[in-house]
């Protein structure tokens, strides 16, 4: 196993897929685990899962930001093999989204709980 995978390993719960998948994909951060994908959205289409496991990941890194008392959010554009993220605040971001800097700072997505 490659370091990276051996890393990786620590932080999600790993279990091998026999025929349907019941169980959830989880995160512990500071011991508390947050549910990335229920067993039952793993067992979608590819693009529904890296959506689904990217919008409830971003979604708790921005809790934390918010319960850190940060003003800082991450926010998303695009998908897939072409996933752009960033870390905004919300000022920021409106002021991106009012200027002329790229039409795509209008599709940035924020995900939250």
């Amino acid at each position: 196993m490659s370091h990276f995978r051996r890393s990786l390993a620590q932080y999600l719960i790993s279990i091998p897929v026999v025929g349907k998948c019941r169980v959830a994909r989880k995160i512990s951060i500071n011991g508390k685990e947050y549910i990335l994908c229920s067993g039952e959205e793993f067992n979608q289409p590819l693009f529904y899962v890296q959506h689904t496991i990217t919008r409830n990941l971003f979604a708790v890194i921005n809790g934390l930001f918010k319960e850190a008392g940060s003003d800082e959010r991450i926010f998303s554009l695009y998908g897939g093999n072409d996933h752009v993220s960033i870390f905004l605040t919300h000022e920021l971001f409106n002021l991106l989204a009012e200027s002329d800097f790229a039409e795509s700072v209008k599709d940035l997505r924020l995900y939250e709980e």
